[in-house]
C-alpha cells in the first residue's frame, strides 16, 4: 500500500546522504552493465562456436590421406595415398550398418595474387549429404 510517511522518510534519507545515494546507484548500474556485457560476450561465444562447428556432427569420423612409411607388395615407401569415389562407395557398401551419412569433403588452399596484393584463401567442396539433418544425442 501507498504510505506517505514511508516515502517521505525515503526522500529525506536521500537528501541527507547524497554521496551514499549516488554511490549506491552507481554501483547498481555498474553491476547491471557488467552483467549485460558478460552475458552478451557469453552469447557471442556460443554463436561463434555454432558458426564454426555447426556443420560437424558429434559422432563424425574424418579420414585424411597421408604417406606410407613401409613398402608393401612391391610398392615403395613414402608414397602418397589418394582416395577416389570408389573408396566412398566401398565404405557405404561394407559399413552401411555403422554409417548413416557419408560425404566427401575436399579442401584446397592457395596464395592468390593480383597486382601488388596477395592473400591466402581456402576453398572447400562438399558432397550432397552435408546438409542432412543431424540425429539428436
Amino acid at each position: 500500500m501507498f504510505s506517505r510517511d514511508n516515502w517521505k522518510e525515503i526522500f529525506e534519507t536521500i537528501h541527507k546522504n547524497k554521496l551514499r545515494t549516488f554511490l549506491s546507484g552507481f554501483t547498481v548500474a555498474l553491476g547491471i552493465l557488467i552483467f549485460v556485457v558478460l552475458f552478451g560476450m557469453g552469447n557471442g561465444l556460443v554463436n561463434t562456436f555454432n558458426e564454426f562447428f555447426g556443420d560437424d556432427a558429434t559422432n563424425v569420423l574424418y579420414v585424411f590421406p597421408g604417406r606410407t612409411t613401409i613398402p608393401y607388395k612391391g610398392y615403395k615407401s613414402n608414397r602418397s595415398i589418394e582416395f577416389d569415389n570408389s573408396d566412398l562407395a566401398d565404405i557405404n557398401k561394407n559399413f552401411s550398418m555403422f554409417v548413416e551419412y557419408s560425404t566427401p569433403r575436399i579442401s584446397r588452399g592457395g596464395l592468390v595474387k593480383y597486382k601488388n596484393e596477395s592473400n591466402n584463401y581456402t576453398t572447400r567442396a562438399v558432397g550432397p549429404h552435408i546438409n542432412m539433418p543431424k540425429r539428436p544425442l
